[in-house]
C-alpha cells in the first residue's frame, strides 16, 4: 500500500478491514494478528491463496503416454535444463510437423517431473488442429476452473473477468499445466498462470513466436526421428528379432517412412498384423502406394488425414503454392524457383513461404532453401492431381521450367 502511494492514514484504514475480515471464518496471516480486545478465535490457519484446502482432490489429468515411445533423449535434457536452470523457464512450446509426436513428447516429459508439481496436473486439448473447432479461450478457462476445485463456475461477462479468477485461483499453487494442440498464441495467452510457480507446457503445429517475444517462452522443435531412434521404435513394435533379420529392408522402411514417428507406427502396426509378411515386400507396396498404403481402419488416424488439419488451415492462395511445390522435381525449393512456378513476386513467394514454414509444412533447412520431407512431398503432388486443373499443372511446370533455363545455376 506505501508503495502504491497511499496515505498512512489509508494503509491503517485497509489494515483495519483486513482484520475484520479475516476474523469471520480463520486465523489471519501472521503479522496481522488482531489484539486479544477483538476477541480472535484459535484455529487452523487456512492454506495460502489459491491453494487447494486439505483434502481437496487434486486434478491428476496426465493422459498415459503412448506405447513405445523411443528417443527424443537429446531433446528431453534440453528441456529439463530450460525448467530447471538458473533462470527457471515457466513456460515451453513443442513444435513440430504433424505426425512428429508433439504429444507424446510433451507427455513423456510430463510424466517424468510429475512429482515436482505438488499441486497438480491438467490436461487440455485446445483443439487448434482438429475437425472439431478450436477451444474458445473463455471454454477453456471454464474447464480448467472447474478443474481447479471451483464447483461454483458461472461464466463470467468477459474473458478477461474469466482469466482473473483462473489466475486467482493458480496462486500459489505449483501446478503442471499441458495445453495441447494450440492454434495461435492469441487461443494460449489467456490461459497462462500469472505466477511463476509452475511449468506450462504447450504443444503446436506453429511455432507460435508470440509467446517467445512477449511471455519468454522457449521453444522446442522436434524433428524427424534419427535412424538410430526409428530402428530402436520399430525393434520395439515389430520385435528385435524380426527387424535384425532384415537390416536393409529396415532402413527402407524408415526411409519410405520418412522418419515420420507416426508413418512408423503405422507401417509397425501393418505388418505386426501380418507376421509372415517380408518386410521387403511391405515397403515395395509402400513406394508404389505411397500414402494410401498408410492407412488403418480408423480414417481419422492415416497419415493423409493428420497432414489435412494442417492443410484445410491455410488460406487459398498459400493452399495452392504448397500443391504446386509437389510439382518441383529437385530437392530444395529457393525463392526464386516459387515465385517461377506460382507466377508471383519473389517478395510474394518469401510471404507464403513463410507461412508454410510457420505451419511446418515445409523446412528451411539452411538459408533461403526450403524442403519436404518426402511425405509431404507426396502429399502435395497428391493434392495438385486431385484439386489443380491438368493445364494449370502444366503451365506451372512450363514457368519453372523456363526460369529453370534462364538461370543454369539453379538446376544443380
Amino acid at each position: 500500500m506505501r508503495a502504491c502511494g497511499c496515505s498512512p492514514g489509508g494503509v491503517d484504514a485497509w489494515l483495519a478491514s483486513h482484520r475484520r475480515i479475516a476474523l469471520l471464518d480463520r486465523t489471519p496471516p501472521a503479522g496481522l494478528l488482531p489484539s486479544p480486545a477483538l476477541g480472535a478465535r484459535p484455529g487452523r490457519p487456512s492454506p495460502p491463496a489459491g491453494r487447494a484446502a486439505p483434502g481437496t482432490a487434486l486434478p491428476s489429468q496426465l493422459p498415459s503416454v503412448p506405447g513405445a515411445f523411443t528417443g527424443r533423449e537429446a531433446e528431453l535434457r534440453a528441456l529439463d535444463r530450460v525448467t530447471t536452470g538458473a533462470d527457471g523457464v515457466g513456460l515451453v512450446v513443442v513444435t513440430g510437423a504433424p505426425g512428429i509426436g508433439k504429444t507424446s513428447f510433451a507427455l513423456r516429459y510430463a510424466h517424468q517431473v510429475a512429482e515436482r508439481y505438488a499441486d497438480g496436473h491438467l490436461h487440455l486439448d485446445l483443439r487448434g488442429h482438429s475437425r472439431a473447432p478450436a477451444l474458445r479461450p473463455i471454454e477453456a478457462l471454464a474447464r480448467l476452473t472447474r478443474s481447479l476445485g471451483d464447483e461454483a463456475w458461472r461464466a463470467p461477462a468477459t474473458e478477461e473477468e474469466a482469466a482473473a479468477r483462473y489466475r486467482s485461483l493458480l496462486a500459489d499453487r505449483k501446478v503442471l499445466l499441458l495445453l495441447d494442440n494450440a492454434a495461435s498464441a492469441e487461443q494460449v495467452r489467456p490461459l497462462l498462470p500469472g505466477t511463476p510457480h509452475g511449468l506450462t507446457l504447450v504443444t503446436s503445429r506453429r511455432r507460435l513466436s508470440g509467446l517467445l517475444i512477449w511471455e519468454g517462452a522457449h521453444r522446442i522443435r522436434l524433428g524427424v526421428l534419427p535412424a538410430d531412434d526409428a530402428r530402436r521404435l520399430l525393434a520395439r513394435l515389430l520385435g528385435t528379432r524380426r527387424v535384425a533379420a532384415a537390416p536393409e529392408q529396415t532402413q527402407a522402411l524408415i526411409s519410405a517412412c520418412a522418419g515420420l514417428p507416426l508413418a512408423l507406427r503405422i507401417a509397425a502396426t501393418q505388418l505386426a498384423d501380418e507376421p509372415w509378411r517380408p518386410l521387403a515386400d511391405y515397403v515395395a507396396e509402400l513406394r508404389g502406394h505411397g500414402l494410401a498404403a498408410l492407412s488403418l481402419n480408423d480414417e481419422r488416424r492415416t497419415v493423409s488425414s493428420i497432414f489435412d488439419l494442417s492443410y484445410r488451415k491455410l488460406d487459398a492462395v498459400t493452399r495452392r503454392v504448397f500443391r504446386l511445390l509437389g510439382l518441383v522435381p529437385s530437392r530444395d525449393i529457393t525463392v526464386d524457383a516459387v515465385a517461377a512456378i506460382s507466377g508471383t513476386t519473389p517478395a510474394t513467394a518469401r510471404g507464403l513461404l513463410r507461412s508454410l514454414t510457420e505451419a511446418h509444412l515445409l523446412d528451411e533447412h539452411a538459408p533461403g532453401q526450403y524442403r519436404f520431407h518426402d511425405l509431404l512431398r507426396q502429399y502435395a503432388r497428391q493434392l495438385a492431381e486431385l484439386e489443380d486443373p491438368a493445364d494449370a499443372r502444366a503451365e506451372a511446370r512450363e514457368r519453372l521450367s523456363a526460369w529453370l533455363y534462364r538461370t543454369p545455376t539453379a538446376a544443380g
